[in-house]
């Protein structure tokens, strides 16, 4: 179970560190960039610290955009936020993955902490070597479009205490 409370998750410590992690180059949809959020940082810290708090955070509304997949043309859906939500999952992305982490397999490596695309490579070597492998490609359809929001949403109710964290999930 995670035990951890919202207040321990939202310290102005954690924020900053989420914000010096993320990094933009253009304006969020609330046309702040990167740049204007770091000139009030600590006001704007102070405040996203406030509203999730007290429970009066909102988030912006996504802005749907597609881009073109490599190599075909097919277009990737793509959701555009605001800087302060960005650091807001990356937030809570930082706080719920040490957690999580231990429920994946070992051998999934994309989106990970301390996995990497050169490390799936050199494991791949390995197996080659070893004359110990099977390769199979696969790419779900669609598949972060696709995710059954409500099934995963039931599963980190029943792994996360403070429930409010899982408000801010949703």
């Amino acid at each position: 179970m995670f035990n951890v409370q919202l207040e321990q998750i939202f310290t102005e410590q954690k924020i900053k560190d989420s914000f010096l992690e993320i990094s933009s180059k253009s304006k969020g949809l609330d046309e702040v960039s990167y740049n204007e959020f770091s000139t009030n940082l600590s006001k704007n810290i102070q405040d996203i610290k406030t509203s999730i708090i007290t429970g009066s955070y909102t988030p912006e509304p996504l802005k749907k955009i597609e881009i073109p997949k490599p190599n075909t043309t097919e277009k990737r859906p793509l959701a555009l936020s605001a800087i302060k939500d960005k650091l807001i999952q990356k937030v809570l992305y930082n706080s719920l993955r040490d957690y999580f982490e231990t429920t994946f397999s070992d051998k999934s490596y994309a989106y990970r902490k301390d996995k990497s695309t050169l490390k799936a490579i050199n494991r791949t070597s390995q197996f080659i070597q070893e004359r110990n492998f099977w390769i199979l490609k696969t790419d779900i359809d669609n598949f972060f479009e696709t995710i059954n929001h409500d099934k995963l949403l039931k599963i980190l109710d029943k792994q996360i205490s403070d429930k409010r964290i899982i408000k801010y999930i949703s």
